[in-house]
């Protein structure tokens, strides 16, 4: 890495791309990282000088996760989600922030702490559906993408 392209803050979360997407070009291994700056870097670790891309979010991201196919990337901040199409991650393809809605699933749905310290993403099978889950609350939702 060089000097102004590194999180300038502590790194939150890293993740492979488990497969390459349709859209990799070949000799291109994927790896995501995220920090507390509320950027999300996309790197060819075959070519790590400069990051691919360059996301930002508005707070520290706090989770990030990869649809099985690869093809999709979900980063969670403490208010919401993006998702971005690998293949063109300029504009997130997918927004849900996060509220009182229902799909939380908890034992603990009312009087949930605001210290919040675990958050994590995970994709299904198939990458049509996302689990968050914060401390001891989850919610699991159908998102309108196609992977």
């Amino acid at each position: 890495m060089t000097a102004g392209y590194r999180h300038t803050a502590v790194v939150s979360s890293l993740k492979w791309q488990p497969t390459p997407s349709p859209s990799s070009s070949p000799g291109e291994r994927l790896l995501a990282s995220s920090g507390e700056d509320g950027k999300v870097f996309i790197w060819n670790t075959f070519a790590l000088s400069k990051p691919m891309h360059i996301m930002t979010m508005d707070s520290s991201v706090l989770a990030l996760a990869f649809t099985p196919d690869g093809a999709f990337l979900a980063a969670a901040t403490s208010t919401h989600v993006l998702i971005w199409n690998m293949a063109n991650p300029a504009v997130p393809a997918a927004r849900w922030v996060r509220g009182q809605e229902p799909g939380w699933q908890s034992p603990n749905m009312n009087g949930t702490t605001l210290d919040e310290y675990h958050h994590c993403l995970c994709w299904d099978a198939d990458g049509k559906r996302l689990a968050y889950g914060v401390n001891s609350m989850v919610c699991n939702h159908s998102l309108p993408i196609g992977s």
